[in-house]
């Protein structure tokens, strides 16, 4: 008749236990320009946090390359972080910013997301705005490279967009494509759906990508956003989509036991694995 032997010991071979915060991604398509003399509003926008999922937001600011930044305290509203900037300085002839949010669950976020006080977002302060182009309707669009405030090698520069519409919803026309001003949409590969383009030594510091719908009378505004090109050593990527890490758990254990004299090792595992994706969780 078989028994276990008093004693029976217990093993725990291996404990790992990973754990990761999702990575939120701020969302914020910087002005062309900003005026003097005026309140400036810059709107941030955050996928999947809510109010109550903030501890703090400030954005952090400097005119004409000052050595230190100004900064104040942003709120949420809307569904998003709204910032107002007073320009009463009429010699001041450039901003640049950065916003720093901190979660309730101790993850801190940034735009631009690396090395956010040597490669702020910067942007011309002039005496009047031009005239803003009509923006036209009907057209989603989905930036896969470069990511808005990203900041990426001269070899890696890409220029991709994905665009969503229906043809009869348009008027006869064609997208184009600048670089800060320029029109390379010959040089640039393009589809009724698709437009990228590699462009060739385009020099470091902030870039502005715009895209537009140019009929025969008239030109529409799409999109527009910010990179820059730094050095190896400041590029960022976050990939094409949002980025969620799911959390895990991994036992595995292993016993011997003594029956009838013999030995009898056994060896059980367990795992255990959750995450979330925007409001959707899993387990």
């Amino acid at each position: 008749m078989g028994f276990f032997k008093k004693g029976t010991t217990l093993l725990i071979l291996m404990l790992a236990a990973a754990n990761a915060y999702g990575q939120y991604t701020i969302q914020h398509q910087a002005p062309v320009a900003l005026q003097k003399g005026s309140t400036n509003t810059l709107e941030f926008s955050l996928p999947g946090i809510t109010e109550a999922d903030l501890q703090q937001a400030n954005l952090f600011y400097r005119f004409d390359g000052d050595f230190s930044y100004q900064q104040q305290e942003v709120r949420f509203q809307n569904g998003g972080l709204t910032a107002s900037l007073d320009i009463r300085n009429q010699n001041v002839s450039t901003v640049e910013y950065y916003l720093e949010v901190q979660l309730i669950s101790g993850e801190t976020l940034f735009f631009p997301n690396n090395l956010l006080s040597e490669n702020p977002v910067e942007v011309e302060v002039v005496e009047q705005l031009s005239e803003q182009k009509e923006q036209l309707e009907g057209v989603d669009y989905t930036i896969l490279s470069p990511r808005p405030g990203n900041g990426v090698t001269t070899d890696d520069v890409v220029i991709a967009l994905a665009l969503f519409y229906e043809k009869s919803d348009l008027p006869p026309g064609v997208f184009k494509l600048l670089i800060d001003g320029k029109d390379v949409t010959a040089e640039a590969d393009t589809s009724a759906y698709y437009i990228s383009y590699i462009p060739k030594d385009l020099g470091s510091g902030p870039h502005t990508i715009s895209l537009e719908y140019q009929t025969e009378g008239k030109v529409f505004a799409v999109t527009d956003w910010r990179f820059a090109v730094v050095s190896p050593g400041q590029a960022s990527f976050q990939g094409f989509g949002p980025s969620r890490i799911p959390q895990g758990r991994v036992e595995l254990t292993a016993r011997n036991q003594i029956i009838s004299g013999d030995v009898n090792n056994a060896y059980t595992g367990r795992t255990n694995i959750n995450g979330a994706y925007g409001d959707f969780r899993y387990s």
